[in-house]
């Protein structure tokens, strides 16, 4: 590892000593850098960092922290959490509130949304699922197709019949998270009691 020069490494100290005053700040002290701020301090454009909220002047030596760094220390301030991952955990639980509906509304879309894509992700990788009985088999491409079809109208409370079979060992396959619910109303045991 080189050795920095003197001035370099007392400008680092000095830079350092700085972003651990502005992170002593109050969360309400802080702003958030426009795109030509964060130019003027050698940052991309896209990147969110914070800066003093009365600053006028931003330079390449204004210290700034990271997004991140900023809603930590705004949830820290507010009791809510320590991290933004306590946070989530906690909003998803019930234990903190949101601030308004229509952030709760949007969390809970995005989060469909993503589990909606990974369940997606799945049922094309899938090769071969298991039968009532244990038995693998191999679903054929419009199976997989249609298994968001079967599913949605298995959830809203229709009776699916016998596709209910091929659905629900597409749902064991990929693990899909609404199992439990899946199951509920199409139970192989209670059909094939009422089948014999």
């Amino acid at each position: 590892m080189p050795i920095l020069p003197e001035r370099v490494r007392k400008s680092i100290a000095k830079l350092s000593e700085s972003v651990k005053k502005l992170f002593r700040k109050p969360a309400p002290e802080l702003r958030r850098a426009t795109p030509t701020e964060l130019r003027k301090m050698g940052a991309s454009p896209k990147s969110k960092r914070y800066v003093r909220a009365d600053l006028k002047r931003v330079t390449a030596n204004t210290p700034s922290i990271s997004e991140r760094q900023y809603y930590q220390k705004k949830y820290q301030e507010s009791g809510e959490a320590k991290t933004k991952e306590e946070r989530a955990s906690k909003l998803r639980s019930g234990e903190i509130s949101y601030e308004s509906r229509a952030t709760e509304e949007r969390a809970i879309s995005n989060r469909r949304k993503a589990e909606q894509k990974r369940l997606e992700k799945r049922v094309h990788e899938v090769s071969f699922v298991k039968d009532g009985k244990g038995r693998d088999y191999r679903p054929g491409s419009e199976a997989l197709r249609r298994y968001f079809e079967l599913r949605e109208r298995h959830l809203e409370g229709e009776w699916l019949g016998d596709d209910w079979f091929e659905m629900i060992d597409i749902a064991e396959a990929v693990k899909d998270h609404a199992l439990p619910r899946l199951r509920q109303s199409g139970d192989r045991l209670s059909i094939a009691v009422l089948a014999a």
